[in-house]
């Protein structure tokens, strides 16, 4: 058997071969070319077996690798950090030593390592689609708080005069009548006008607008000239990010009909189309081993340090992100349609904990059934789940 560490940059791949002895076979450089992948394949197909390291998930040349039948292996980079003190003592770093570290590491932790497996093109679609959506969302609230900054500078009368100052008609109005002095030259009448043409016929909303701009302050000329332009681009990158996101919704939910083990997800009140992909998205990528595992990697079950009568208990920093955001904002939309879920974060409270604490303790539960249901193929059952909490909470109570 031989064994692969590949170490990645943008321009090229630093490849090293090692023996099952930890003896260095070749190495080599390529580029991100058809070339550079036709070497490395070259160079693969001299040994009888070969198993590849490398430190993502996502890259042209897992593809081709994967397309070619080899296995490779996903290395966090943090846990290619805490390798390197195997090899070398001092701190030095460079692409080769990296590429050697990855390829001394698959003999030995080759059991604990998530092996990449290619997926069916629906499941990956529907991931890719997901993920840019995910990333449309962010990229819209990373707006909404820069234009919010903004009018609380020069214009806080509109945040006032509108319940969602980020809905089509308020942006569209921001775009059209950017500084208070614009706005409040309109009339009641042709404020009327303006929202019926953009199909808006409640006739107190107007009359908000209309009383909200007459009330308003004036700020400085400087500054509503210059930030009300600012106001104006961002207003417009906004209505045409909704229309993006609308758009990439739409597709999520075609795509969402072909595949099957979303169907495991539907029963459940309080998961929308978007949480049950994410969910997919989580279980199906990482294949994981236990439910204990998946807790601990989306940051949900607390970390405990331990030697002797040392105890500490601390919240894990280093862990997937997105996942964390995705099952705490699962358990937060679950509190009102699931009686056991809402039953345990007023426990979590009663306890002292904060909110998002028992967010995450709630998320901790949810993370366990939901991989129940994946591993054995079943549906949700929430009557189950409701008469296991109450009896806890009851022996609790009697204790």
């Amino acid at each position: 058997m031989i064994y692969g560490g590949i170490d990645w940059a943008d321009q090229s791949f630093q490849i090293c071969f090692i023996d099952e002895e930890g003896q260095t076979q070749q190495e080599l450089s390529i580029g991100k070319t058809r070339k550079g992948f036709g070497e490395l394949l070259e160079r693969a197909r001299r040994y009888r077996e070969i198993e590849f390291a490398i430190e993502t998930r996502h890259s042209s040349l897992v593809d081709f690798l994967l397309s070619h039948g080899y296995q490779v292996y996903w290395l966090n980079p943090n846990r290619v950090s805490s390798f390197r003190g195997r090899y070398k003592t001092s701190r030095v770093k460079d692409d080769r030593f990296d590429a050697y570290v990855l390829a001394q590491v698959l003999p030995g932790d080759r059991a604990s390592l998530p092996l990449i497996k290619p997926k069916p093109e629906k499941v990956e679609l529907l991931e890719l689609l997901w993920r840019d959506l995910e990333v449309l969302l962010k990229e819209q609230a990373r707006l909404k708080n820069r234009l919010s900054s903004l009018l609380k500078e020069y214009y806080p009368a509109f945040l006032n005069c509108f319940e969602d100052p980020f809905c089509p008609a308020a942006l569209s109005f921001l775009e059209m009548y950017p500084t208070s002095v614009k706005a409040r030259k309109l009339t009641l009448r042709e404020l009327q006008a303006f929202f019926k043409g953009l199909h808006v016929y409640s006739g107190s909303y107007p009359i908000r607008v209309y009383k909200g701009l007459r009330s308003s302050l004036e700020a400085r000329a400087l500054l509503v000239e210059t930030r009300s332009h600012l106001a104006q681009i961002i207003a417009c990158q906004l209505l045409q990010i909704k229309g993006f996101i609308k758009s990439y919704k739409k597709r999520l939910e075609e795509a969402s009909r072909q595949v099957e083990e979303l169907r495991l997800l539907e029963g459940i009140k309080g998961i929308g189309l978007r949480s049950r992909v994410g969910i997919l998205v989580y279980f199906y990528h990482y294949q994981w081993k236990d439910f204990r595992e998946a807790q601990a990697a989306a940051g949900l079950s607390p970390a405990t340090l331990q030697s002797g009568k040392y105890k500490f208990v601390h919240f894990r920093k280093g862990c997937i992100k997105w996942a964390r955001d995705l099952f705490t904002e699962l358990a937060y939309s679950t509190l009102l349609y699931q009686p056991w879920a809402r039953l345990y974060y007023d426990r979590k409270r009663k306890e002292g904990k904060k909110h998002y604490h028992a967010l995450r303790c709630v998320a901790n539960i949810w993370v366990k059934i939901l991989f129940k249901l994946w591993k054995e193929g079943t549906t949700y059952n929430h009557e189950k789940h409701f008469v296991a909490m109450t009896q806890q909470l009851v022996m609790r109570l009697v204790h």
